[in-house]
């Protein structure tokens, strides 16, 4: 009886363990399935790229990890198409493509639905690009990717989503985190001089990446958006000072550049649609608005300073160094952005030197902080970022990033520049 007793016992153990062992088996297999799908959705996008009129089916791929995956793209982006349905019956409008991408790892099937238009939506897939370091405390929550050349040190609760399949920690140096911090399961968090701290979720963590996610942006000011031979990665945005501030209003109180006025500390500002340049910094304190649409930009190397309660709708903030318009350039070099108390903004906050944030910190669309040395960006308190790339678009210099990512050795390559509508997990 004991005996009999202890074989039901170990069978009904053996029984759990496997049961467990085929959970765990189902959930990797789902999990493949979907990258899978999400790189059938790419190489679609890399077929419309390469040629803007494509349409049907994409080639069956077997990858190395034993999953395959496949595509169909219905193209509807020539005029006088009117709406039409693919095969799930999504909705396609005219001058939109879609892609219905598929991945299979042994039984399991996902599926991945890609609505694309052609514009200048970039491929960038960054909330954050950072020439220097990142160095973020408080409450995070992070739509998109971020990625630096330094070290990113993240302190407090931290969550990273995946917006358009983009919602990775990347760094060419070191990543250490500290506190609750969630990664998506379909992300990775990858560096090349190792990963310290407790990560949920997250694909992979590899703290030895030599992979092209953790080339060093491309970062030495050049206002082209081209590889040179040899060179990886991509091309951190830089704009085109004369493109950027030909036509733009200048904030200069006596009309001579060559007499520094100091920072210009006006009211409220309605853009009006234009570029408004203060060639002598920016400062902003108390209770501020700056109404968009619009983009307001200091040079030579002066900074950009927010203090108090700032809303700024649909407003670009670009800190730049160099002598521009006969303007001159400050020694320091303090070409940055700070926002303290409580900020809300949508469009880009772009700073060849720092951008550092405190207090309440809402975005929707894009920081970059570009210079390797001192670019660096720094939060505290709650921050909340939400990809849009789209904005680069709307900004006179930046035309290179915002018509795409491609050039000599680029990725993608081709002739035509598309954007993604809507990425949706099916």
């Amino acid at each position: 009886m004991v005996l009999a007793l202890l074989l039901v016992a170990v069978s009904a153990v053996a029984q759990q363990g496997l049961g467990t062992l085929r959970q765990a088996r189902v959930e990797e297999s789902k999990k493949q399935a979907v990258l899978a799908a999400e790189a059938a959705a790419v190489d679609a996008m890399e077929q419309l790229v390469s040629d803007p009129t494509f349409e049907g089916p994409v080639a069956e791929v077997e990858m190395d990890i034993g999953a395959t995956y496949s595509a169909t793209i219905l193209n509807n982006t020539t005029a006088g198409g009117g709406t039409q349905f693919a095969s799930n019956g999504a909705e396609v409008p005219e001058g939109c493509a879609y892609i219905l991408a598929q991945g299979e790892m042994g039984t399991i099937r996902r599926q991945v639905g890609v609505l694309v238009t052609r514009g200048s939506a970039s491929a960038l897939g960054i909330a954050v690009g950072v020439g220097g370091l990142v160095d973020m405390s408080g409450s995070k929550r992070i739509a998109g990717t971020i990625k630096a050349n330094g070290d990113i040190d993240l302190s407090g609760s931290t969550r990273i989503e995946p917006l358009d399949s983009s919602g990775q920690l990347l760094s060419s140096k070191a990543i250490s985190v500290s506190g609750s911090t969630r990664i998506d399961d379909t992300q990775d968090v990858l560096a090349r001089n190792g990963v310290s701290g407790n990560i949920r979720g997250a694909y992979e963590i590899n703290g030895s990446d030599t992979s092209v996610s953790t080339e060093p942006f491309i970062n030495d000011y050049r206002t082209t958006n081209s590889l040179l031979s040899g060179e990886k990665g991509s091309v951190l945005p830089n704009p085109d000072p004369t493109v950027l501030l030909a036509g733009a209003i200048i904030y200069d109180d006596d009309g001579d550049p060559l007499t520094t006025q100091g920072p210009a500390s006006p009211d409220d500002l309605n853009l009006g649609g234009q570029v408004h340049y203060f060639p002598y910094g920016l400062d902003f304190s108390g209770s501020s608005t700056i109404t968009g649409p619009g983009t307001v930009v200091v040079g030579g190397g002066y900074p950009m300073n927010f203090s108090g309660s700032s809303r700024i709708a649909q407003v670009n903030l670009v800190a730049i160094r160099g002598s521009y318009n006969g303007f001159p350039n400050t020694p320091s070099n303090d070409a940055s952005i700070s926002l303290s108390g409580s900020s809300r903004i949508t469009g880009l906050v772009y700073a060849h030197d720092g951008v550092d944030v405190s207090g309440s910190f809402r975005l929707e669309g894009l920081v970059i902080a570009y210079d390797s040395v001192t670019g660096n960006f720094t939060t505290s308190g709650s921050t909340r970022i939400e990809l849009d790339s789209t904005v680069l678009a709307d900004i006179p210099g930046f035309e290179p990033w915002a018509d795409g990512f491609g050039g000599t050795g680029g990725i993608p390559a081709g002739s035509a520049s598309f954007g993604v509508v809507s990425w949706e997990r099916l």
